[in-house]
């Protein structure tokens, strides 16, 4: 089977290389191996946005060659949440813990730095059933190069990971199921002896079986059987080298082979420290310990061991009176053991001292940024539980592709929260990643980051409407903008003549429930065109688009009455008359009058309708009269072109006043007057102290004189149909009788 693998991955690889579409795999479905492709660990911030991209470019290019199920990685998420690990930074054992549950067989995993223009990725395949490495790879590349290097690097992968899915197939046929422990390692503590090992199927295992020989090659007896992968021999010897060897005993009550051998000889050196304690922080992990009584030692070794280490390794020697130490450089979230050892004048170590755990500081849990603020966004986090923590440390990029940049510190532990406002843009997205810091301003790794987008500009005021016709004023309305009460504080209306000409603010309403503006201060003209825009503005002072333009043109005046006519010759009056104005609103008519050849045109009257009688006036006068026509909004139409007319004169003055004397009688005659309604003639004698007295009224022009003693002076008038009277005529003085 091995082989027809190989031949099969030759074959894709040529058809690969000459541009033919991948072959379909001839092995059944159910002999693909399963592989899963994991977030790649970014080794600094500039690496944070290949972490993707590497394991999508790996997947697409394996996934070509047909010979592998790919894992979703949404079921790998799942997984991995429910079992409360970190997405972007499995560890090997808790790759090895997802990779059993979900049942698949490789896991594709590593690392990325990113330096400027150069990338070192460090690619890893994990073998998930034989719990050990199938492929390793560090590759150094230029950005523009990365995928052409990665899908080369695929090939590689493909090759390698087939002959170890192959090879372990090879096992399952020909070697019986019975693993053997393996790793056996011991250790020296308190003159006791702790071994541990590992174990690939350990649910397929009852429990172990311990052996014990004083010789390599002696007789080895059994001194313990433990469930767990460790056991401590509590009576080793002290003075001679004893060898040790581990069987595992499965469920079906076969026993596998042993172990690998290992062999103890106790230091006779002096007594270890004692280890008060190990604390965790940020890095790092702080140590504290006592010298044993009594004993004389030049110094103290310090020994640590990870979860990816197999055995206690020497970190630092520290001079006999010194009983603190700090480690320094560890990972996040890490668990590490620590041991002592007391170094005697003759360079002799001593056993270990006691072994304590920590797990060095996470990074801060539960960043979360809230979207759909103005140019702001709110961050909110866990407090951390840890003491050593200081404060936190707020990153953001200045755009998605680059690095994270230091945005704020924010002191104290309990600090949880954090208003991002500098240089925020509308409807943009931000992302944030959050680092605890120690008082020694080291930090942690940072979080996942999380992303929010700032709210866009605010609406435009929808329903925006002018009212036509109005008198020099223009009302406007428009709809509320429904926003949250922190956004909208105000509308700025703006007008111009011109519908794309340069438009000048003319209110602020302040009042964001306001649905309405009335133009007129100071009054607009008549009949004149204007156009409005309007804009929303939020708390920030960000103003939203300004609307379409609404126009609206204001009300007309009246137009001026046409046909006006002032009838002439009537007695002490004039008659106006005139066509009633269209429009439906006229409320008045004033009227102005100008009299004789004065244009000083005074109001006289104001009407209601067409007409108008202007009486009293004096006779023969002439008068001159303008209109004009208000409507219902108080506006007043041009005047009229002015129109003359005069009152009817008095008849003229009788002329030709004599005296004859005919048969005996003294007769008075005078010329007629040319005035077609004269009515008669009226005769009057001049009295004492000027006045008058009518002697007679005749119709025609002569009248008979009575014969008085003494003078009478008499002068006529004429008195026409409309009772009109001239002026006297001149008088004659007749003598009376002697």
């Amino acid at each position: 089977m091995q082989r027809a693998v190989i031949l099969y991955l030759l074959a894709a690889m040529l058809f690969a290389a000459v541009g033919i579409g991948p072959l379909q795999p001839t092995l059944a479905a159910a002999t693909k191996p399963r592989i899963a492709f994991l977030l790649f660990v970014p080794q600094n911030i500039e690496a944070t946005s290949l972490m993707e991209t590497i394991p999508t470019v790996l997947t697409s290019s394996v996934n070509r060659s047909g010979l592998f199920e790919i894992i979703e990685r949404r079921k790998i998420d799942r997984e991995v949440l429910l079992k409360g690990y970190q997405i972007s930074r499995l560890k090997p054992q808790e790759m090895l813990n997802v990779g059993t549950a979900l049942g698949f067989d490789f896991s594709v995993y590593g690392d990325v730095n990113k330096d400027g223009g150069i990338i070192t990725v460090s690619i890893k395949v994990l073998d998930i059933k034989a719990r050990e490495l199938c492929f390793e790879q560090k590759i150094t590349v230029s950005e523009g190069m990365l995928n052409d290097k990665l899908n080369e690097i695929s090939t590689a992968v493909v090759s390698r990971t087939l002959k170890c899915f192959s090879g372990a197939d090879a096992v399952k046929k020909d070697v019986k199921p019975l693993e053997m422990p393996y790793e056996l390692q011991a250790m020296q503590i308190d003159k006791k002896i702790r071994l541990q090992w590992l174990h690939k199927n350990v649910q397929d295992v009852s429990g172990f079986k311990v052996y014990k020989a004083d010789e390599k090659d002696g007789i080895y007896q059994m001194v313990g059987a433990v469930p767990e992968l460790n056991f401590t021999d509590q009576n080793p010897p002290l003075d001679k080298p004893v060898f040790y060897k581990i069987t595992a005993a499965f469920k079906n009550g076969m026993e596998s082979s042993p172990s690998n051998i290992v062999e103890v000889r106790f230091a006779m050196g002096p007594p270890p420290p004692i280890f008060l304690s190990v604390a965790p922080d940020i890095k790092s992990a702080r140590l504290k310990w006592k010298v044993h009584p009594d004993s004389e030692i030049s110094e103290c070794k310090i020994y640590r061991k990870g979860t990816a280490d197999k055995e206690f390794k020497e970190i630092a020697s520290v001079p006999y009176d010194t009983t603190t130490y700090t480690d320094k450089g560890l990972g996040d979230n890490t668990s590490y053991q620590y041991a002592l050892s007391a170094v005697d004048s003759k360079g002799t170590p001593g056993d270990l001292s006691t072994i304590l755990n920590t797990t060095t500081i996470n990074a801060p849990y539960g960043l979360k940024a809230e979207s759909g603020k103005i140019r702001q966004i709110p961050l909110i986090w866990d407090v951390h539980f840890s003491d050593a923590v200081a404060g936190y440390r707020i990153y953001r990029p200045t755009d998605k592709e680059s690095g994270y940049k230091i945005l704020s510190n924010v002191p104290g532990k309990t600090s949880n929260n954090f208003l991002d406002k500098k240089d925020m843009a509308d409807l943009t997205t931000y992302w944030y990643r959050i680092a605890a810091y120690n008082n020694d301003g080291m930090e942690t790794d940072m979080s996942d980051a999380v992303s929010a987008t700032t709210r866009d500009k605010p609406p435009v005021p929808q329903g925006f409407t002018a009212k036509d016709r109005e008198p020099r004023k223009v009302s406007l309305k428009w709809d509320p903008v429904k926003s949250p009460a922190d956004e909208i504080v105000k509308y700025v209306i703006s007008r111009s003549t011109e519908e794309k000409d340069e438009y000048k603010k003319i209110i602020e309403i302040s009042n964001p429930e306001s649905n309405s503006f009335i133009d007129k201060e100071p009054p607009l003209k008549d009949n004149t065109a204007y156009y409005y825009k309007i804009a929303s503005y939020n708390s920030a002072g960000v103003s939203s688009d300004v609307s379409m333009p609404v126009s609206s043109v204001t009300k007309a005046l009246p137009s001026a009455p046409a046909g006006l006519s002032a009838k002439s010759g009537e007695v002490k009056q004039i008659t106006l008359t005139w066509e009633p104005n269209q429009e439906k609103d006229i409320k008045t008519y004033n009227i102005y009058r100008a009299i004789g050849e004065d244009n000083d045109f005074k109001n006289i009257a104001s009407v209601n309708e067409s007409n108008y009688v202007n009486a009293g006036l004096k006779d023969g006068a002439k008068y001159t009269y303008v209109i004009e026509a208000v409507d219902a909004d108080s506006l007043i139409s041009e005047r009229t072109i002015p129109v003359p007319a005069m009152t009817k004169p008095v008849p003229a003055k009788p002329a030709g006043l004599k005296v004859s004397v005919e048969d005996g009688k003294k007769i008075l005659r005078w010329d007629a007057n040319t005035e077609k309604d004269i009515k008669q003639y009226n005769i009057y004698k001049k009295g004492f102290l000027g006045i008058s007295r009518k002697l007679a009224e005749v119709r025609d022009t002569s009248w008979s004189i009575e014969e008085t003693k003494g003078k009478q002076e008499l002068f006529i008038t004429v008195f026409d149909e409309t009772g009109l009277e001239s002026e006297n005529s001149e008088s004659v003085l007749i003598e009376g009788k002697k």
